[in-house]
């Protein structure tokens, strides 16, 4: 989902910036500049790889999303005991910025979307407790447009990838009430498409991706129904190619991360029977690279992204079956983790 962008964002956030003049993002303190000087060699946690290479520079801003990748796929093999988890939480409170959101690595501007991938790390390494809570909602809520949509940073990006990030921050904090879910359930119908699918903005391409956000994004809010959940279901069960793995448009190759984004979908939707599980689960099993690890494609290189959700979407085909806990389908946690949370309701499928 990091990987979503089109064009088209400028055209709209110019529409919708124009609608909502008097929106004004929350101040973002100034990144320090000794602290951001020193790297990271000031604390065991904060080891990085040479700074001269190009997969350095190419991800850095995205560290924290792929420790949430590499821990949570680790969690769902039962390997969690290998990960040095209080060095990462150390590494990851010390990215909150005053404003109580969360950067993506040392040295960087929070986002809402790192903002969720250090509350799903800390609460996959039972730190509930530590999370400022208050501040962290506070960022997240003052990221919400009055028509509804989140945007991801204080530059105001729209995508639906944000409004998700935004409800799912605050329904695993408690405060999803803090949000105006009217208002952002019908941002995330206006981005419903003919087809059934949904787009990142209104009338953008239906993409799988942003169709599980959009989904699991209305069932925060109880706003799915019925028709919208029926077009919606068979649009994903047509993801499905005869090698049994799953694409995020039509006429695009198949992908392992697909995998999670199609099934978790299906399976909030209460569909899941209808997916061919056994064909998927034998497609993304035949990805796993000979070191180690799952790749998008046969033949690539595997990385931590598609081992993170082919792994997920695995727990999801048959947990049991391949030694995975099960994952939870509306959050991408381990379902433990999730039932564990002050005040935790039960998710509710549709149809209930």
């Amino acid at each position: 989902m990091a990987c979503l962008h089109t064009a088209r964002h400028g055209m709209y956030l110019s529409r919708q910036q124009g609608k909502h003049a008097s929106y004004t993002p929350p101040q973002q303190p100034a990144v320090d500049a000794d602290r951001a000087s020193q790297g990271h060699s000031s604390d065991a946690a904060d080891k990085e790889p040479p700074r001269r290479s190009f997969e350095y520079w190419a991800t850095e801003h995205l560290y924290i999303s792929g420790a949430y990748w590499g821990l949570h796929a680790a969690t769902l093999m039962q390997l969690s005991d290998a990960i040095r988890g209080q060095d990462l939480k150390k590494l990851v409170l010390r990215c909150q910025q005053p404003c109580g959101g969360f950067a993506g690595n040392l040295g960087h501007d929070p986002r809402i979307l790192h903002t969720l991938s250090a509350v799903q790390i800390l609460l996959i390494l039972d730190a509930y407790q530590e999370i400022k809570t208050d501040q962290v909602c506070q960022y997240v809520i003052g990221l919400q447009l009055p028509n509804g949509a989140f945007v991801g940073d204080e530059w105001g990006e729209i995508d639906t990838r944000y409004t998700y990030c935004g409800l799912a921050t605050l329904g695993l904090l408690g405060r999803l009430h803090l949000a105006n879910t009217s208002a952002a359930a019908a941002f995330l119908k206006s981005c419903f498409n003919p087809d059934g699918g949904f787009g990142i903005i209104p009338g953008a391409e239906s993409h799988a991706g942003q169709t599980f956000c959009c989904v699991a994004g209305l069932l925060l809010c109880d706003a799915l129904d019925e028709e919208l959940a029926r077009r919606t279901g068979e649009w994903l069960l047509q993801r499905q190619a005869p090698s049994g793995g799953l694409n995020g448009r039509p006429g695009k190759p198949v992908d392992s991360c697909y995998g999670w984004w199609v099934v978790a979908t299906l399976v909030l939707l209460g569909q899941r029977k209808y997916i061919a599980s056994a064909s998927a689960r034998s497609f993304l099993l035949g990805l796993q690279h000979v070191a180690g690890g799952f790749c998008a494609h046969a033949g690539d290189p595997a990385d931590v992204f598609h081992t993170h959700f082919a792994t997920a979407a695995l727990s999801l085909l048959g947990a049991a079956d391949d030694g995975l806990a099960p994952v939870h389908p509306l959050y991408c946690l381990p379902t433990s983790v999730v039932e564990r949370l002050p005040g935790h309701v039960p998710l509710r499928h549709w149809p209930s």
